[in-house]
């Protein structure tokens, strides 16, 4: 639920600190939406963008419910190379004396900047320069992320070192007079980051870190000994220590250490017991417990002193092919979601492209023109019949494309049955997937289109 301290009925105004307060009413309104998803669905989890009184934060932890965490700007300092304002501790559920497992954290998200794009603006020395670094450093900060306990979110391309602004276009323009003008705007989507070795080493670090996080998941149970030192003084060096718990199936220690500073840095460590300790990802061994290994900026080591708890087989994945290059996933500004029935399930559907169109009832059954990129005639009106789905009144038609069309690039014109009115030109629809419009006519508008590619 997105800003549930506005569940009140005390007015605050412009007061932000006065709207954080503790509120009992408003506790007990999301007490009773818990209450009735939990009876519908027990395995439901309930998540609050809340950001009120730790108290009030706690009262609703101790129910179940869970609500966000956000450490943006402190991870963007320790991404920068910058250790003031970079002290991690408040990502844990214990900086605020929440039950375990309350607060769902995270680095980035849609309401934040990109720490890697603040790299580019503000990093120090080989962080703002050197596009290696910079990965490094993300994937550094990513480990002091996902390997604390507690549920954490991560933001869509963050695995990527996306460094767009959050504040860019689509082109990756700023608006020339508003600073945050293009805020909810359309991002450029960049999936030939993939090909970049330094991007995808960080999407192969973090398939490793949360391939660690499930094989070892004693190390993220209610009662695991944990210890981190992380504040603006633990510089260059931080570390994470936990232990599983007692009566644990497997026992077993893990340590993470890690390079803030800039450049090459020796990283002393001593670890919590002497013996053997093996590489999470390597399983190369460590011997003792004093090392000093000199370690490149943005970099860390894994130790765990179980040997079961490396890593098996190979966790990261090939380069995604995603089906709809250019797609980010959920709806898009100006387009119309698909509604619940929509879809239809006639034999054949999922293997063959098509192009449906969503009426209002007054456009009846509609022609479709269509035309190749040079304006050459492919299909007039009836000679390419579509199929009805829904209703007599408000549904949806369908047309199937000919094996011979698909991956075409075309334009379209739909037009009412008795041609008494059509809409303007679909222009550059590439028939190679399912694509959709939405028309509705009004007298005093002319036709509402928009384009939904899905």
């Amino acid at each position: 639920f997105d800003l549930t301290k506005g569940l009140t009925q005390t007015y605050s105004g412009d007061d932000n600190g006065k709207c954080m307060q503790y509120d009992q009413f408003r506790i007990d309104v999301l007490k009773g939406y818990y209450d009735a998803i939990q009876a519908a669905n027990p395995n439901a989890v309930m998540i609050c963008e809340h950001f009120c009184d730790d108290s009030e934060q706690r009262a609703l932890g101790n129910f179940g419910i869970k609500v966000w965490r956000q450490l943006n700007n402190a991870y963007c300092q320790a991404a920068m190379g910058h250790s003031g304002e970079s002290d991690f501790s408040g990502l844990h559920d214990s900086s605020a004396s929440m039950p375990f497992g309350s607060f769902v954290s995270f680095m980035e998200s849609h309401d934040e900047e990109r720490m890697c794009y603040k790299q580019t603006m503000w990093g120090n020395g080989a962080a703002k320069t050197d596009l290696d670094v910079r990965m490094r450093r993300a994937g550094l900060c990513a480990a002091f992320s996902m390997l604390v306990p507690g549920p954490k979110m991560m933001w869509q391309f963050g695995e990527l070192g996306y460094d767009y602004s959050i504040n860019q276009n689509s082109e990756g323009k700023f608006h020339e007079t508003s600073e945050d003008g293009y805020r909810t705007s359309l991002k450029p989507l960049r999936w030939d980051y993939f090909d970049e070795p330094a991007r995808r080493g960080l999407y192969d670090t973090y398939a490793k870190l949360l391939a660690f996080r499930k094989q070892n998941s004693a190390f993220y149970d209610f009662g695991a000994p944990f210890e981190w030192h992380v504040s603006i003084d633990d510089w260059p060096r931080r570390t994470i220590y936990i232990q599983t718990p007692e009566g644990s199936a497997v026992s077993g220690k893990m340590y993470l250490f890690g390079n803030f500073g800039s450049g090459n840095q020796d990283i002393s460590v001593t670890l919590p017991h002497s013996g053997t300790w093996y590489d999470a990802f390597t399983g190369a061994v460590w011997n003792g417990a004093n090392h000093t290994p000199n370690m490149a900026e943005g970099t860390f080591y894994l130790l765990v002193d179980n040997k079961s708890m490396v890593l098996t087989g190979d966790v990261t994945p090939e380069n995604p092919t995603p089906e709809e290059p250019g797609q980010g996933g959920g709806e898009q500004p100006g387009e119309t979601p698909d509604q619940p029935g929509e879809t239809p399930d006639g034999p054949g559907q999922e293997e063959q492209a098509q192009v449906r169109i969503y009426v209002s009832s007054a456009w009846g059954w509609p022609y479709l023109w269509c035309w190749d990129s040079n304006g050459g005639q492919i299909f007039a009106g009836a000679q390419w019949p579509g199929t009805k789905y829904h209703g007599e009144e408000n549904g949806y038609y369908y047309w199937d494309v000919p094996a011979e069309y698909v991956g075409k690039t075309v334009n379209l014109l739909a037009v009412k049955e008795d041609q008494s009115e059509q809409t303007s030109d679909f222009k550059n629809v590439v028939l190679d997937k399912d694509v959709y419009f939405y028309l509705d006519w009004t007298e005093t508008e002319g036709c509402f289109l928009v384009k939904e590619n899905k």
